[in-house]
């Protein structure tokens, strides 16, 4: 006996197959794309905290006042999602902080606003280089 047809139970396995396919594709392909995102954010500071420690190797504790052009032993900075400085929260896509623990030693950290994600979690300088 020859089959001309599917069955109705054949076509629904094959569906269900595809589906289980589709979304596992799609997931992949989302945990792909949000983790190639996360490491451009994290390769941009990481380039801007690269530049942090240079300063702050060459001028000490008045690192800031040459590389954000103020003094502070604490401060929050905000970046545009183009990495550039700007002046509110509003305007900003991320946010970086920084201050001296009581060891003296220099932490930043950096998040993305609205999602509170860190992207750079207390890298911390050592105090080392602010000695007297």
């Amino acid at each position: 006996m020859r089959r001309k047809a599917f069955t109705l139970v054949e076509v629904m396995v094959a569906l269900a197959v595809f589906a289980i396919v589709i979304v596992g594709v799609t997931t992949t392909v989302i945990f792909v794309t949000r983790m190639e995102k996360r490491s451009e954010y994290f390769s941009h500071f990481e380039t801007i905290c690269l530049d942090i420690d240079k300063y702050s190797d060459e001028y000490g504790r008045d690192w800031d006042l040459h590389y954000y052009g103020e003094k502070n032993d604490e401060a929050t900075i905000y970046y545009s999602s183009s990495y550039d400085i700007v002046p509110t929260q509003e305007e900003s896509k991320f946010t970086l902080t920084y201050n001296y623990n009581g060891s003296n030693q220099l932490v930043i950290n950096v998040v993305e606003n609205g999602k509170s994600k860190k992207i750079i979690e207390d890298l911390n300088y050592g105090g080392r280089r602010y000695a007297p």
